[in-house]
């Protein structure tokens, strides 16, 4: 019973070091790519304004932040998932925050990067028929992490 015990703690265990490195990547390809932003590479969430319900809310990174003004600014959102849970099922509501961000403080628009093999839907985020659904929140794109390098931030 020991051994199970442990396992289960083992398997519920969050292990966000996993989404930390899918953070710095993110900012390395940027580098890259020579898009300058803050976040990423120290981990540090960054502010970018306060929520509908005035909690303050925090993304993985925005592009161009030392500009004066977020017209130049995307915000970005990296989620990581190993394994089949509920974190995919928070994307729509991620989807509205952002969108709300971006109507509220004048961001130029926000994207979510998705990364893992735990995602069960996955494929249907990307999905023309999800964009349908999502016209709803404008200016906010869900891409896979293999798309960064083709995507205009």
């Amino acid at each position: 019973i020991a051994w199970w015990s442990n396992y289960l703690e083992a398997k519920m265990s969050r292990n966000t070091s996993i989404g930390k490195d899918l953070e710095k990547n993110i900012s390395i390809i940027l580098n890259e790519l020579k898009i300058p932003h803050k976040g990423g590479v120290n981990s540090k969430h960054v502010f970018a304004g306060l929520k509908k319900n005035m909690h303050k809310c925090y993304v993985d990174l925005i592009t161009n932040a030392n500009e004066e003004k977020n017209e130049n600014k995307t915000l970005i959102s990296a989620k990581h998932q190993n394994v089949k849970g509920t974190a995919e099922e928070k994307i729509l509501h991620e989807t509205m925050v952002l969108s709300q961000l971006i109507k509220d403080y004048g961001y130029k628009k926000a994207v979510i990067i998705l990364d893992g093999d735990g995602w069960t839907w996955k494929n249907y985020y990307l999905s023309e028929e999800y964009k349908e659904i999502i016209k709803v929140f404008p200016k906010v794109d869900i891409i896979d992490f293999n798309q960064i390098k083709d995507y205009n931030f």
